[in-house]
């Protein structure tokens, strides 16, 4: 390992970062390191966010993914990020009028749910049976 040094995109403090030697790092990958080992309050911000990302990902992976609800999936994939920054409240995705997939912020975590409704209507009509 070899000592380089990198900015922290947030705050702007020069960090020196451990690297594995024989491998060159760009300024911009050492700025990255920097940014995501250093302290201030934005990285640790930015640190939650990519925690909170990741358990999404797992979850919509458990609830959807493994049991072949990909098209939601993809879906509910994309909006990942907005959800984590709080800057859309909820995603739904109604599939089939029976099935609908959401996910959405409770507290410091991204909850994935699939719930599946058994519709009966009627437009009071009779229906020869």
């Amino acid at each position: 390992m070899k000592a380089k040094t990198g900015t922290c995109r947030f705050c702007g403090q020069l960090r020196t970062v451990m690297v594995p030697d024989g491998k060159e790092f760009s300024e911009e990958e050492l700025d990255a390191i920097a940014g995501t080992e250093c302290n201030c309050s934005a990285a640790e911000e930015e640190r939650e966010i990519g925690n909170i990302k990741d358990a999404a990902a797992e979850s919509i992976e458990r609830i959807l993914v493994k049991r072949e609800r990909s098209t939601a999936a993809g879906i509910l994939s994309a909006a990942i990020d907005p959800i984590a920054r709080k800057k859309v409240k909820k995603v739904s995705v109604n599939m089939d009028g029976e099935l609908v997939c959401s996910m959405y912020m409770k507290g410091k975590k991204v909850i994935v749910e699939a719930r599946q409704t058994m519709v009966e209507y009627s437009d009071g009509e009779a229906v020869d049976e």
